[in-house]
């Protein structure tokens, strides 16, 4: 759920990796979609990748355009052999993370206290493990903490900090680097060294007493991610919030809520959470969400099918019983709908050629023709329904036009009222 980035992707470097040609994104409607709207794809097949004197012939990566330095840039996620580590995470909120039992945690993104030690060690201080750079910082509740990463040793020497400095460790990032990495048998022995790509944490050290007021206060939410077995983060201050969700404007409550991770509940008993994990970029109860979205002074509406469910309070993913579908529509969603269609057929207006916009066209039909076929008063009840249920009840009451929801009649005499205004325009 971030800014659209239609008309901002780097096209020579996605041309360049094999994913763009002559303007045209080389992958499903899908994933072109998650790609444009500022969101991570779904695993791609890249080929071809050249670097500084090294090259891999494919590799399989999920996708996104981050900005690095005021542009934008495309960023590979690859797929690992093993669970990667974050920096902020202590165990048992690793293990919660990866085993599904909580969606996200939220963790400051800047460490900060005294500097007691630093080095180069087997990581974790375990002989097994390959030599990587620490900073051990002690904290001012009088518990110490060892944070790991190869790039520690230029942030610290760039900073000039010695031992008993009061110093900031913030995380910037990742970035995706070649390594030479251990190569183990199932006894856990070295068997050899291999090149491979992987995504390295960017530090900077800064002077804690130089610090402003609230500064030491950037957080992260994080998430775990199985397709590529990695942890994903975003900033919360960075986050880019819609305007309104099927049709409802978000208090600030709820969009310092969203912004942090938490479950939100709308008026219409939607309830959405932001996933930096997923393609769409959010979870909900609902399987589709029209987003509007302030672009150049104006309100852009996006359409987002096929959303992934919340995790429920025991942990797992929701389960639709038979009062509750994933499938299930609201009015402030068809509301919304009507709007989405007015802008796309706008848009066709203008490149009659655009094979996309008709193909979101036809998407916002489907949603209508599944809405049509729900009865009037379960939608008035603004309540999750089961689909399967209304069409039963339409078969047995034998519904007509006027039995339908008002915002699906609300579209059609519009479209009708348009149809008459363009015949007398002569078109």
């Amino acid at each position: 759920m971030n800014t659209v980035l239609e008309n901002q992707l780097p096209v020579q470097e996605l041309e360049k990796i094999g994913l763009m040609k002559d303007g045209q994104l080389l992958m499903d409607n899908s994933n072109a979609t998650a790609l444009k709207r500022g969101n991570v794809t779904d695993l791609l097949e890249i080929k071809d990748i050249k670097g500084n004197g090294f090259g891999i012939e494919a590799l399989n990566a999920r996708v996104s355009i981050v900005q690095e330095q005021g542009k934008n840039k495309v960023r590979l996620d690859p797929v690992y052999k093993e669970i990667q580590d974050h920096p902020l995470l202590e165990s048992d909120e690793r293990e919660k993370l990866v085993n599904a039992q909580q969606a996200n945690i939220k963790k400051t993104a800047s460490i900060y206290g005294t500097l007691v030690s630093h080095g180069k060690e087997h990581f974790q201080f375990d002989q097994k493990e390959s030599n990587s750079y620490y900073m051990e910082i002690a904290k001012s509740d009088g518990t110490s903490k060892h944070i790991w990463g190869v790039d520690l040793e230029r942030a610290l020497f760039q900073s000039g900090h010695k031992i008993g400095d009061r110093v900031q460790l913030n995380n910037l990032g990742n970035k995706l680097v070649e390594v030479d990495a251990l190569v183990k048998n199932e006894k856990g022995e070295i068997q050899s060294w291999e090149k491979k790509m992987v995504n390295r944490n960017t530090w900077e050290v800064t002077d804690a007493r130089e610090l402003k007021i609230n500064q030491n206060d950037r957080e992260a939410v994080i998430e775990y991610d199985p397709q590529t077995k990695q942890f994903m983060s975003y900033d919360p201050a960075k986050v880019k919030l819609p305007e309104k969700i099927n049709g409802e404007t978000l208090s600030p409550e709820k969009k310092r809520k969203l912004k942090e991770g938490e479950v939100v509940a709308l008026e219409d008993g939607t309830e959405i959470q932001l996933s930096t994990s997923d393609k769409n970029g959010v979870r909900s109860n609902r399987a589709g969400l029209v987003l509007s979205i302030l672009i150049d002074g104006g309100i852009s509406y996006l359409l987002i099918t096929g959303i992934k469910s919340l995790l429920d309070k025991g942990n797992q993913p929701q389960k639709a019983t038979s009062k509750e579908k994933d499938e299930a529509y609201s009015k402030g969603y068809l509301k919304a709908l009507v709007e989405v269609e007015k802008q796309l057929e706008r848009k066709q207006a203008q490149f009659p050629n655009d094979k996309s916009i008709s193909a979101e066209i036809s998407l916002v039909k489907g949603e209508f023709n599944k809405a049509s076929n729900m009865s009037a008063s379960k939608l008035d009840d603004m309540k999750v329904v089961d689909i399967e249920d209304v069409k039963t009840d339409i078969k047995v009451h034998h519904l007509d036009e006027n039995d339908l929801p008002d915002a699906v009649k609300e579209r059609n005499e519009e479209k009708q009222n348009d149809e008459k205004q363009s015949t007398g325009r002569g078109r």
